[in-house]
């Protein structure tokens, strides 16, 4: 299963808004050597449970993630 996810970078960790499949996350590390993004797959595990790979999006703010698991 695919999700779109757009990332605002933050003070918190914390899910913003879910609408027709898309996420808006709000990460608090810095878009910095891939910080963010580890970060973003880490919130997300532990938030739905799952594991998630970035299928696109790697270097930008708007992202499509996989359940893999």
């Amino acid at each position: 299963m695919l999700i779109e996810v757009k990332v605002k970078i933050g003070k918190e960790n914390k899910i913003i808004s879910i609408e027709n499949n898309t996420y808006t996350v709000m990460i608090k590390a810095k878009p910095v050597d891939g910080e963010a993004n580890k970060e973003l797959l880490k919130f997300l595990k532990k938030q739905l449970g799952k594991e998630l790979i970035i299928k696109r999006g790697y270097t930008s703010r708007n992202k499509i993630l996989e359940i893999i698991s």
